[in-house]
């Protein structure tokens, strides 16, 4: 038995709630924007349910056999921002007098970067009847979505199996 298993609806089916990023057209539609939803696999149906948290828009249903991939990736954002000269030799001016003044003044001079990270659940799908086509549904990953790579798992299991061809 795992210390953590994964998060469970009422049905006893595996939840988990990320943030929708892009790649279901019915959450993209007009003004009825989609935050926070729910992403439920739904075994008995054979299907991953997106549930959003606003009750005015429609859940959407993904067939786990039109599902090819599943995986997590990251995006990384650097950030730069202006360092305050001023403040730090004002600062510099009242620890230390006139020299802490030049040296905390001298230290405001360049730019702090920052990096924001970014993480991301990525589902790849075969729209219904185009087999030949693949779309993608990504949905980011932040502190609400416990358990989120244990849901990974357990949609990885889900996903049929394609037979390997010896042709190129």
């Amino acid at each position: 038995m795992e210390l953590f298993p994964v998060k469970k609806d009422k049905s006893g089916n595996p939840i988990c709630t990320f943030i929708y990023y892009s790649g279901i057209d019915l959450f993209s539609q007009g003004n009825k924007a989609v935050f926070f939803m729910d992403a439920v696999l739904n075994d008995s149906e054979r299907q991953i349910a997106f549930v959003p948290h606003q009750k005015a828009v429609e859940p959407a249903y993904l067939p786990y056999c039109q599902i090819t991939a599943a995986d997590f990736t990251s995006s990384a954002k650097i950030i730069a921002e202006s360092k305050n000269v001023a403040g730090r030799a004002v600062i510099g001016g009242l620890v230390l007098g006139p020299l802490g003044a030049l040296v905390g003044g001298a230290s405001g001079i360049g730019d702090k970067k920052k990096a924001i990270v970014s993480n991301y659940l990525v589902i790849n799908y075969h729209p219904h009847g185009i087999d030949d086509e693949v779309k993608a549904i990504v949905l980011e990953i932040v502190g609400r979505s416990a358990r989120w790579d244990k849901f990974l798992r357990a949609l990885k299991e889900r996903i049929p199996k394609r037979p390997v061809s010896q042709y190129l």
